[in-house]
């Protein structure tokens, strides 16, 4: 990948086009290989068996928009002692995989919050909203680099003339850049979460599944329960499992003063 796209910076005058097709004929491609080609080269997949708990999952997927057939288990327990549940690739290579450690550690009722909350990424568009701000963030970085190479101000400042030296010394800058960038995509992926365990509580009629949930994946995931605010600000793209519960009990509390307005 690398040889191509240095190819194209030789070869093209307006070599940013060619990289960002490559980019995202990449992403599409990735989608489409990774639950069927490379998923497998790492782990042993295999159906899910319980009947009634997968029957759970494909009513809630339903409600998502997410039509999908199969509902994998991989043995995620050989590598990591983190528990997960993810969708997983586009059009017929769509999958729903569950680690096994997380049906070792987690009741039914939290498998079936913790895959609403994927649910609900899915359903709020969080997914393709991602991915257009990934593109616009390629599309904006990859312009610049080619601005940056083909104009004569990073020649000037640091005194080198080899395109391949200038283009060292603009990605320097650009990764300078992309730390901003990065805190930005960490308060959007943070208020992304709230709303995907929102739509959980919503699904499921609860939020205790999901609380309890969120308690077990902390220890198994050896989550920081108090990181410093402002380091979790700038790096977390999860907030704190205390805050995700604080939001969760505040539903409950809409809820019943809801009610009791009734």
């Amino acid at each position: 990948l690398v040889y191509l796209a240095l190819l194209a910076i030789d070869s093209f005058e307006y070599w940013w086009v060619y990289l960002l097709i490559g980019v995202v004929g990449f992403e599409i491609l990735t989608q489409l290989i990774f639950p069927t080609v490379i998923l497998p080269l790492f782990y042993k997949l295999k159906p899910l068996e319980d009947e009634n708990l997968a029957e759970r999952i494909r009513e809630i997927a339903d409600k998502a928009g997410f039509g999908v057939k199969s509902i994998l288990v991989m043995d995620a327990s050989r590598k990591t002692g983190h528990t997960n549940a993810f969708f997983t690739g586009i059009g017929r290579a769509k999958r729903i995989v569950l680690y096994d450690s997380l049906l070792e550690k987690h009741s039914s009722e939290e498998i079936e919050a913790i895959f609403a909350h994927e649910a609900g990424h899915f359903k709020r568009k969080h997914i393709l909203k991602g991915m257009l701000i990934s593109n616009a963030v390629a599309i904006f970085a990859v312009v610049l680099l080619w601005m940056m190479v083909e104009s004569d101000t990073v020649a000037g400042i640091f005194g080198v003339s080899e395109k391949y030296a200038i283009l060292l010394y603009a990605g320097i800058f650009l990764s300078s850049i992309f730390t901003v960038l990065d805190w930005i995509d960490s308060f959007i992926s943070r208020k992304w979460e709230f709303e995907a365990d929102s739509y959980s509580a919503m699904i499921t009629g609860d939020t205790q599944p999901m609380i309890r949930a969120l308690k077990n994946l902390s220890v198994s995931n050896l989550s920081n329960l108090s990181p410093h605010p402002l380091y979790a600000a700038l790096y977390y793209s999860h907030p704190p499992s205390w805050e995700r519960i604080e939001k969760l009990n505040g539903i409950v509390s809409n809820i019943d003063e809801r009610k009791s307005r009734g």
